[in-house]
């Protein structure tokens, strides 16, 4: 069966299902973007505001008084709210140069391999089985075709021999 070609080759099969999931799922770009964009991103604007704000109080705090003076508190308030919006905005720009190195940090593609790997075959399978049950009536239908076929034969050769 198709299910047993899986777990005869259980190394290869691991492997291939391992850099599926590695480049396709689980990979720094869509980490990150799931960490920007989904639904914590609220409270990551909130932590980076938080830094950013006293970041820029350190900075200029000898001399906010003047600098708040000279462009207005009001302005001074924008800008650092304008600061802290393009730097989230702008992340995902600057963490583009930082996926490659993130990719080869994680190692996600080696650790799930070699954890499919170590597998019990019937661990194995409950781990692939998501993966085809649902075209898994077409692969019976497709075994029984082939099993009537070959008795078809066999029939015809006994017949004519």
């Amino acid at each position: 069966t198709i299910q047993g070609m899986f777990l005869k080759r259980q190394k290869e099969v691991s492997r291939v299902y391992a850099n599926i999931i590695e480049t396709k799922l689980i990979n720094s770009k869509n980490i990150t973007h799931m960490i920007l964009h989904g639904s914590g991103s609220a409270q990551l604007l909130e932590l980076i505001e938080l830094h950013v704000n006293d970041a820029i109080e350190r900075y200029v705090a000898i001399a906010q008084p003047y600098f708040a003076l000279g462009v207005g508190s009001e302005n001074y308030f924008k800008m650092k709210s304008m600061a802290v919006r393009r730097l989230f905005e702008d992340s995902d720009k600057y963490l583009l140069y930082a996926f490659d190195y993130a990719n080869q940090a994680l190692r996600v593609g080696d650790d799930l391999c070699e954890r499919l790997q170590a597998l019990r075959s019937e661990e194995f399978e409950g781990v692939l089985r998501p993966a085809y049950q649902q075209d898994e009536w077409k692969l019976i239908v497709t075994g029984a075709m082939l099993g009537m076929a070959a008795g078809v034969a066999q029939l015809y050769l006994l017949m004519m021999g």
